[in-house]
């Protein structure tokens, strides 16, 4: 598992460096001429670079086990081809989430139709997020049962990954709605938040490495190539 072993540092190194980004930039919020710094690396922000960082990642998990529904090297049970379509398009629409901010989108209609968040004891995050976040958990649950008799390892690494994904945007969310804007309690509420969804999404994709490479598709082949030892012809 040499690939998805590099893989796992690499994006872990781009975690912490978004991270401290956002730490380090936070000062030039209230800067008039130079808050757009800051914005480019606002780990609560939309259409960033920090977005989109999140959004590659959880596209490429989308493409690494969606490679094992086009690539015919095994004949899986029907529940574990349902298992790999099931990720394939959780995985894409978390990918989709980070630009196209569904999620957001969910909450304004919830506000207009159903019951307003500032009339709940959730004024900024809304309780709907925690239906989902309970399906999610339960729909992990009963995938990683399929993914675990593929491989044990990715199994782990997926409920490891979703779990922090929930522990992020579904625990550590809710405290949003008790801390003061611009306070320094908000900047850290976001900065564990996303750094939870981060190393999720980055568990994911060494989950789905683990996977694909167990199911027999030859994933990042020059990789290996160039991680051999050069032989002399």
């Amino acid at each position: 598992m040499l690939i998805s072993g590099n893989v796992l540092k690499r994006f872990l190194l781009g975690d912490l460096t978004i991270a401290v980004l956002y730490v380090l930039t936070r000062p030039l919020a209230w800067a008039e001429r130079l808050s757009f710094v800051h914005g480019l690396f606002d780990l609560d922000g939309e259409a960033n670079l920090t977005a989109w960082y999140a959004s590659l990642k959880w596209g490429v998990a989308a493409i690494v086990v969606g490679s094992t529904l086009l690539v015919r090297v095994d004949r899986p049970a029907r529940s574990e081809r349902f298992a790999r379509w099931a990720l394939t398009l959780l995985f894409l629409a978390l990918s989709c989430d980070e630009v196209a901010q569904v999620h957001e989108w969910t909450g304004r209609l919830l506000d207009r139709f159903v019951i307003h968040r500032v009339e709940t004891m959730l004024p900024r995050t809304h309780f709907w997020m925690i239906v989902p976040a309970i399906g999610l958990a339960l729909a992990t649950w009963r995938i990683s049962l399929v993914v675990r008799h593929r491989s044990l390892a990715s199994a782990r690494y997926l409920a490891y990954g979703i779990g922090l994904l929930i522990a992020g945007g579904g625990g550590m969310e809710v405290l949003a709605n008790f801390t003061d804007p611009g306070s320094i309690a908000e900047m850290l509420e976001v900065l564990v938040e996303e750094t939870l969804e981060n190393i999720g999404a980055t568990l994911c994709v060494v989950a789905m490495l683990q996977y694909a490479q167990a199911s027999g598709v030859r994933l990042l082949a020059v990789a290996d190539l160039n991680s051999a030892p050069h032989q002399r012809s």
